[in-house]
C-alpha cells in the first residue's frame, strides 16, 4: 500500500490499470502535481519552467511509489510523469486483442461462491466491466443485468426466476437489479433465510390474492388436511364454517310450524339412511342472551 499523505493507494500488480489510474489522478490532483500529465507548454519563461520541472520530479516520484517493482521497471526510462503513464496505459489499457481476449475470460469465469460477500461480488464485476469499457467493449443493461444474475450462486436461483419472471430482462437497469440483490442479501443476513422469491415483484408489487402463501397448490391440496376449531371437522377452516349442510332433529317436540310428511332420506356418516318425515322451525338462545331462528329443520320422527 503507497501511503501518500491523506490518500492510500494500492501498488499497481498489473491488474485492474483503470481504478489504479483513478487513484493516481486524484492523488496528484490532491498535490496540485495533475497539470505535469498534460503537454508541457512550448513557450515559459525560467521560473515557470523550474516550477513545472519541479513538479514534474515529485509527479514522477508519486507514480513510481504507487507500483510494484515488475511494473516499474518497465517505465524506468521514462523521463516525465506524462510519458510514465502514457507507458502505462499503452501497456495495460491499450485496445490491443491480448487485453480484450484476458478482460473477456475473466468476466466469464466471474462467479460468486456459496456464502461469499455479494458486495465484493458486484465490486468485482463492476471492476471488470469498467475495465473492458476502457478497451472499447461496452455492454448494455439489459447485457450487464444478464450478467450479474447468471453469475449469482445457486442459491439465488429463487431471486433470479423471481426478477426475471416479474419484468424480463429488457426492462431492468443494472443500478435497479443491483440494488435488488444487495437488499436481498441484507434480508437474507438478517433473517438467517435462503434467497426467497416472494420478496422480489419487481414493478407490480404484492398480488391480491389470499391464498398467495399456497402459490402453485390446488384449494383442494391446501385445505385437504386443515380441521376446523369450530366444528372440528376436515376440509375448512373456521371463517367457513356453516356448521353441517343441514340441520337434523331427532324429535320435533320444540320445533316451530312442523310439517309432517315424507321428505326423502338422509345418509349418515356412518352410511345409515333415516327417512326425513317432518321439517320445521327451531329458536336458539345463544350464551349471550341473543336469538337466532334456524328455518327448515328435519326430523325423522313421527312424536308430534
Amino acid at each position: 500500500m503507497a501511503d501518500e499523505g491523506k490518500i492510500q493507494i494500492e501498488k499497481f500488480n498489473g491488474t485492474d490499470f483503470v481504478w489504479w489510474k483513478m487513484q493516481m489522478e486524484a492523488l496528484l490532483g490532491q498535490k496540485d502535481l495533475d497539470m505535469v500529465l498534460e503537454d508541457k507548454p512550448e513557450k515559459m519563461d525560467a521560473a515557470a519552467e523550474s516550477a513545472w520541472n519541479s513538479k514534474d520530479k515529485k509527479a514522477r516520484g508519486a507514480i513510481t511509489l504507487a507500483l510494484t517493482r515488475s511494473v516499474a521497471f518497465n517505465i524506468m526510462h521514462e523521463t516525465t510523469a506524462r510519458r510514465m503513464m502514457s507507458a502505462l496505459s499503452n501497456m495495460y489499457e491499450k485496445p490491443c486483442a491480448a487485453n480484450k481476449v484476458f478482460l473477456m475470460r475473466e468476466l466469464f469465469m466471474t462467479r460468486m461462491n456459496e456464502g461469499s460477500s455479494v458486495t465484493v461480488h458486484i465490486n468485482n464485476l463492476n471492476s471488470i466491466l469498467c475495465r473492458l469499457s476502457s478497451v472499447g467493449i461496452k455492454f448494455d443493461d439489459e447485457t450487464k443485468v444478464v450478467l450479474l444474475l447468471s453469475s449469482l450462486p445457486d442459491s439465488w436461483s429463487g431471486t433470479v426466476t423471481a426478477v426475471t419472471s416479474s419484468v424480463g430482462t429488457t426492462d431492468m437497469t443494472f443500478e435497479g437489479i443491483r440494488d435488488i440483490v444487495l437488499g436481498e442479501d441484507v434480508r437474507q443476513k438478517s433473517t438467517g433465510a435462503g434467497s426467497s422469491s416472494e420478496m422480489l415483484h419487481v414493478g407490480r408489487g404484492r398480488g391480491n390474492n389470499r391464498n398467495s402463501g399456497s402459490r402453485g397448490r390446488s384449494p383442494s391440496k391446501t385445505r385437504k388436511n386443515v380441521k376446523c376449531w369450530s366444528c372440528n371437522e376436515v376440509g375448512h377452516v373456521k371463517s367457513q364454517c356453516t356448521g353441517a349442510s343441514f340441520h337434523a332433529m331427532d324429535s320435533g317436540e320444540t320445533m316451530l310450524n312442523l310439517k309432517k310428511g315424507d321428505f326423502g332420506k338422509v345418509r349418515l356418516a356412518n352410511d345409515e339412511l333415516l327417512e326425513v318425515t317432518g321439517m320445521g322451525d327451531v329458536d336458539l338462545h345463544s350464551s349471550a342472551g341473543s336469538l337466532v331462528k334456524l328455518k327448515g329443520i328435519t326430523t325423522n320422527s313421527n312424536d308430534p
